[in-house]
């Protein structure tokens, strides 16, 4: 795609643009836009049903997209889930504590080391019970994998199923990024940028 001339400040040096991170650009790309691409083909497949079905047929399909939206939310909390482990990995070995350990252990380590994370671990540990879920549970909310697992209660709906809304996704990319963007932050402050 070309730039347009007018679209360039005057002088370059009165406005600064700031850049995205690699973080923010993968969490945005993998996570976010995948899960609203995922959410408006749903919806847009909910409206084409909702002009050419009769009320009750509607009515019936709409728990379909129901289903729909609720898997499309789970998996973008899987995604989410692996996504972090790629980056407290990351962090993990730029700091010399290596790469092995869970996803938990290593946001403890890194929380060992730098002092006031703005997010609490067990908010880590909801998203991984809630990804293993998906992965190893069926998506219930209690299931049995090296020993008997269960999602936050703010998780699972009625039927006792894993069922993620589409805020707490979001608020799961913003926290996580956050986190993670601290890590970021204090490594740089630490060892430096290119360390």
């Amino acid at each position: 795609m070309a730039i347009d001339p007018k679209d360039l400040p005057s002088d370059p040096l009165d406005e600064l643009i700031e850049v995205p991170n690699p973080l923010q650009i993968e969490f945005n790309a993998l996570v976010r836009a995948n899960h609203k691409f995922s959410l408006e083909g749903i919806e847009r497949e909910e409206d084409s049903d909702r002009l050419n079905l009769d009320e009750d047929e509607f009515r019936y399909q709409q728990t379909y997209y129901d289903d729909l939206r609720t898997a499309a939310n789970n998996l973008a909390i899987a995604a989410l889930v692996t996504r972090i482990d790629h980056w407290v990995t990351r962090y993990s070995k730029k700091i010399g504590m290596g790469k092995t350990g869970s996803t938990i252990e290593k946001i403890e380590r890194l929380n060992q080391r730098f002092k006031g994370a703005p997010i609490p671990v067990q908010f880590f540990i909801d998203l991984l019970n809630a990804r293993d879920s998906v992965i190893h549970g069926n998506s219930k909310s209690e299931w049995e994998y090296k020993g008997t697992r269960r999602v936050a209660d703010e998780h699972k709906n009625l039927f006792d199923e894993l069922e993620i809304a589409s805020w707490q996704v979001e608020e799961a990319i913003k926290k996580s990024v956050e986190q993670l963007s601290w890590y970021e932050d204090q490594i740089t402050r630490t060892i430096g940028p290119r360390a």
